[in-house]
């Protein structure tokens, strides 16, 4: 009977399992996002590695990055020309990931986008022994890494590297591309990694794009690869909550709270009968900029988590369609 009971609750648990907003916080060791400085740039990892901010050298910070200004090459020297982190690789031989978008970069000519000057870690560099329009992640007791197809860009790419199955994946814009087996790893080093370059080699050529260089100290699953390649962290994700609270009477839409918000908030909605819903967020000139919810469901009632971190100030409007129910409601953000 016990059982039966248990297995009665895990079946009514099932059926009212639904999508939660996700919130997906900045990297643990290196995250630039080159948006602000001139001869420095902040460091937003929590809680963050080497030097904040870390010194901008030779290179410059302005054009048009994934979503505001990018580190910009003068090519020449690594020696001279580079992003100093401040940071000694520590990673031993644990997990890590790597992202960052680039753009703007020819399918000819061997130059360094990132890495460190000794044989103990690695360096990632263009073409070349890559190939065209490749780049490569080359290391010590490294197989090489070649993400393919990548080169003028504009694309974000994700190394992985899973110290428990030992191999490396790489995703072109939130995409798997390939997997490359690795003996396992233990990267450590005494001198600062260097972004923008590597040791005294060719740094990031003239008008050469960086942004949202990440680094990571775990594997990312390719679900949170998929989920933040083209967003800044951090970021609440817009996501769906079943609150179980019995069947409504009626259809309804709730207005949202907090209102005005920053950037995320709530909106409540009964269903009084299973059937399929949607849920969308329009700007005031009726430009969809979101759907939250786009399914069947179930009847019952619900909170729609509304995050919006990459929209501007101003009045929206969320709108409910569900068995022949329509409302519209307007609501703040205020940043």
């Amino acid at each position: 009977m016990k059982k039966l009971f248990l297995l009665s609750i895990l079946i009514i648990a099932i059926q009212f399992t639904s999508v939660f907003a996700q919130t997906y916080n900045a990297p643990e060791i290196l995250y630039y996002k080159f948006n602000n400085g001139v001869t420095t740039t902040p460091n937003y990892a929590v809680p963050g590695e080497g030097t904040n901010p870390a010194a901008v050298n030779g290179h410059t910070l302005g054009n048009t990055g994934q979503f505001d200004s990018a580190l910009v090459g003068i090519g020449g020297s690594s020696t001279t020309n580079y992003v100093n982190t401040g940071w000694n690789m520590n990673l031993g031989m644990s997990s890590w990931t790597i992202s960052l978008w680039i753009n703007n970069i020819p399918a000819t000519g061997t130059n360094y986008l990132f890495g460190n000057d000794i044989t103990t870690s690695f360096r990632c560099f263009t073409n070349g022994a890559a190939g065209v329009g490749n780049i490569t992640l080359r290391g010590n007791a490294f197989t090489n890494v070649d993400v393919t197809g990548v080169l003028p860009g504009a694309n974000v790419i994700h190394f992985v590297y899973d110290s428990a199955a030992t191999n490396v994946k790489t995703y072109v814009n939130g995409v798997f591309q390939s997997t490359i087996t690795q003996s396992p790893l233990n990267l450590n080093a005494s001198v600062p990694f260097k972004v923008g370059g590597y040791g005294t080699s060719t740094a990031i050529g003239v008008g050469w794009l960086i942004d949202e260089f990440r680094f990571y100290r775990r594997a990312l699953t390719a679900g949170e690869v998929a989920a933040t390649w083209n967003r800044t962290l951090p970021v609440t994700l817009s996501g769906v909550i079943n609150q179980n609270t019995g069947i409504p009477s009626a259809y309804g839409l709730s207005q949202n709270y907090p209102n005005p918000f920053n950037p995320v908030t709530n909106i409540e909605y009964a269903i009084p009968a299973a059937g399929y819903v949607d849920l969308k967020v329009f700007d005031m000139l009726g430009r969809e900029v979101e759907t939250i919810v786009n399914s069947f469901q179930q009847a019952g009632n619900y909170k729609a988590v509304f995050a919006g971190n990459n929209l501007p100030s101003g009045v929206y409007m969320y709108k409910l369609t569900a068995g022949g129910f329509i409302e519209t409601k307007k609501m703040l953000m205020i940043k």
